[in-house]
């Protein structure tokens, strides 16, 4: 058995490092989702295809959610791109991911079995094989936990021009302090899940995030947002109050978002919505 270091020797607080300015892209986010006349999955054939509502993010055809619609990627998607960091992790793993039959693969892994070990320890209807309802799942998941409005001021419709300058510093200091992603590794040593409290053992695959010390690991499945639970999309997680989040509740947590356009709103007080419009409600 290979114990993991005393708590003494740990830190004070789990979280340690900072996004280095230059790690970021100049172009910032690159985001490329085709919405329009997808279908939706959840009314089905009541709907013709997706149609953007001018101030909503709601479908004008059938009125459910964008996020219910079978959004997706002209291009092969990259998380990295998305979120406008520069590839330059030394977590990322070199394998490409559709040569292997997948439409994504975990940083850290740098061989088949890895990869394979990974995915194994995960509901199969999340695997994103290519063709897949995991594909799809993980294209569903892309678009709602990192939602484009909260990563670039193109996509902001109806933020006003004296709160632009607010909106960039807020995505500095997230990109920065918060935001981030995870890797795969084996367990250096005996240590307990960060979600669950189960025993890892040393050599156990697991996930590792670069804004913990080496001591905090999750198990695969156990990497989930701490406000819906959801598995994060390709290990992208923000950090706050030392728990992981998906974005856009991390975002949630900071700022109110409109429940009628889904941005996030820089002046109204929590809970209060811009738009005049009932709440977006979905379930991933």
């Amino acid at each position: 058995m290979t114990p993991s270091p005393t708590k003494e020797l740990m830190s004070a607080t789990p979280t340690i490092s900072r996004r280095p300015r230059e790690e970021f892209a100049e172009k910032g986010a690159i985001i490329r989702e085709v919405e329009d006349g997808v279908r939706c999955e959840q009314c089905k054939s009541d709907c013709p295809g997706f149609a953007a509502h001018d101030w909503r993010k709601t479908c004008q055809s059938c009125k459910c959610p964008r996020e219910a619609h079978a959004i997706y990627q002209q291009q092969t998607t990259n998380v990295h791109e998305r979120l406008g960091f520069k590839l330059v992790s030394p977590a990322d793993s070199g394998v490409e991911a559709r040569d292997l039959g997948f439409t994504w693969v975990p940083p850290g892994a740098r061989a088949s079995t890895r990869i394979n070990r990974y995915f194994e320890q995960l509901p199969d209807e999340l695997v994103p094989r290519l063709g897949s309802e995991g594909a799809c799942s993980r294209e569903r998941q892309i678009s709602y936990q990192l939602p484009k409005q909260d990563l670039s001021l193109e996509h902001c419709k109806h933020l006003e021009v004296q709160h632009e300058a607010s909106f960039e510093d807020f995505v500095t200091a997230r990109n920065e302090i918060a935001l981030d992603i995870a890797y795969i590794k084996d367990a250096p040593y005996d240590e307990h899940c960060a979600h669950c409290d189960n025993e890892i053992a040393a050599g156990e695959l697991v996930v590792a995030a670069p804004k913990f010390v080496e001591s905090v690991m999750w198990h695969p499945k156990c990497f989930t947002c701490s406000t819906c639970n959801s598995l994060l999309v390709d290990l992208t997680y923000c950090v706050h109050d030392d728990k992981v989040y998906c974005e856009r509740h991390y975002a949630e947590m900071l700022k109110p978002r409109c429940a009628g356009c889904d941005e996030v709103s820089l002046w109204p007080p929590p809970n209060q919505s811009l738009c005049i419009a009932p709440p977006i409600v979905y379930d991933p």
